[in-house]
């Protein structure tokens, strides 16, 4: 059966290739803006299960994979920034505290229907990194594609302030729990996945 990736997030899609099994990626074409909630699991869960029925609803067979990823800061949610102030707002309240990564993975079965959504939490603490460096920072233009205004994996890890449970959640992709999902869904992978994400990233899953 073949897997569709329902993302081209570059990052999801290098881990999706961690699993050793051949995939496509698409991009769901949904308009999130019309799927809204203040709580981070509901928002997830309803965004990641809406990319995936948008590819099945396109197809005859296949497994489609739907993500989503928010960051939650003092039970607020925090999406991409709006613009660079909105940015730099995000980063300054952050430094050197804590938050949480809540992402949902919703895989659909577009020949039978059959979904399983499932919702990973991981708590960080964001390093107390200097003005210069966040304003160094703001200027690449990377972070306006990051929920919370920047990613762990930028800048060799600049704003890491602690060790996570599962890296690749930190940055929007629980792998592990992909491929038990992907178990689940009657796609065996015969791989230590969790031995993978310490040799590629140096990190633990």
């Amino acid at each position: 059966m073949k897997i569709i990736l329902a993302s081209q997030s570059p990052r999801r899609i290098e881990m999706m290739q961690w699993l050793g099994v051949p995939f496509e990626s698409v991009n769901p074409e949904i308009d999130e803006t019309k799927l809204r909630s203040a709580d981070p699991e509901e928002l997830t869960r309803m965004l990641a299960e809406a990319k995936a029925q948008a590819v099945a609803d396109k197809l005859l067979d296949g497994l489609i994979i739907g993500s989503d990823a928010v960051v939650a800061f003092n039970n607020q949610i925090i999406e991409k920034p709006k613009d660079i102030n909105d940015q730099r707002r995000m980063l300054y309240m952050q430094r050197g505290k804590s938050a949480t990564v809540v992402t949902s993975v919703s895989i659909v079965n577009a020949k039978t229907g059959k979904r399983l959504t499932k919702t990973k939490r991981t708590e960080y603490v964001m390093a107390n990194v200097s003005d210069k460096k966040i304003e160094d920072y703001i200027k690449t233009g990377v972070g306006m594609t990051r929920a919370g205004g920047y990613g762990q994996q930028d800048e060799n890890g600049l704003f890491i302030g602690s060790e996570f449970d599962c890296y690749p959640n930190s940055i929007g992709f629980p792998i592990c729990l992909v491929k038990e999902m992907l178990s689940d869904m009657g796609i065996e992978i015969n791989l230590n996945i969790k031995k993978i994400v310490k040799q590629k990233t140096g990190k633990s899953c």
